[in-house]
């Protein structure tokens, strides 16, 4: 998946900001989905304290995004560690 398709990634911040949707037809869902969410933080704050961002019909956690977006797929059996231990902390 192409996360820049549907994502901005502010590195520095450790957030990633919806982009408008150019993909919808013009017309009234374009409209309302583009004024509800495009250029505002992605996603929820899980119970876990992990911020999860839902994408075509699934969940995904903001901090492999970003660092899939930095750096490109995480290797098979790899995983992201919060160095600091803090799972809101999304910073490079």
């Amino acid at each position: 998946m192409n996360w820049s398709d549907f994502l901005l990634a502010d590195h520095e911040a450790g957030t990633l900001i919806w982009k408008e949707n150019v993909d919808i037809p013009t017309g009234r869902i374009r409209n309302m989905r583009n004024t509800r969410v495009a250029g505002k933080i992605a996603g929820n704050v899980g119970v876990n304290g992990y911020r999860e961002v839902r994408l075509l019909g699934r969940l995904h956690k903001a901090h492999r995004i970003l660092w899939e977006m930095a750096h490109g797929p995480i290797p098979k059996g790899y995983g992201i560690d919060h160095i600091d231990g803090n799972p809101g902390n999304n910073r490079l």
